[in-house]
């Protein structure tokens, strides 16, 4: 939600699509809602989805300490982004140590429903 809600209210504020512009930050934020809502809607990939989403803000967050000031200039970095985007990362991964402990929903398991065997 949190990506949802700034991409969309950069972009009604009249995001600049300049280099470096607001309008690319946007978008960056609403690839990765994308990427969300698919593992969202597809539980079997919500792993990936959630490693992709990490690995991108890794690299983000490991670009922004070489140069601060934006994103391989095009998305600007402010003194938010140097707090969210290390923050994203450790809760992803976070959610990854998690899952690894849980099994992977089956491909015809859904919304938790489970198969019960009768008992002899």
């Amino acid at each position: 939600m949190f990506f949802a809600v700034r991409a969309a209210t950069t972009l009604v504020g009249g995001a600049s699509f300049d280099t470096p512009g607001t309008g690319w930050r946007a978008v960056f934020q609403l690839a990765a809602v994308v990427i969300l809502a698919m593992g969202i809607f597809r539980a079997r990939n919500s792993r990936s989805c959630v490693g992709i989403v990490a690995a991108l803000y890794t690299i983000a967050a490991i670009a922004e300490l070489f140069h601060g000031s934006d994103l391989f200039g095009v998305i600007p970095v402010d003194h938010r982004d140097r707090v969210v985007h290390p923050l994203i990362v450790i809760l992803a991964v976070g959610c990854l140590l998690i899952a690894r402990r849980r099994p992977a929903p089956a491909a015809g398991a859904q919304h938790g429903k489970t198969s019960v065997s009768p008992q002899s």
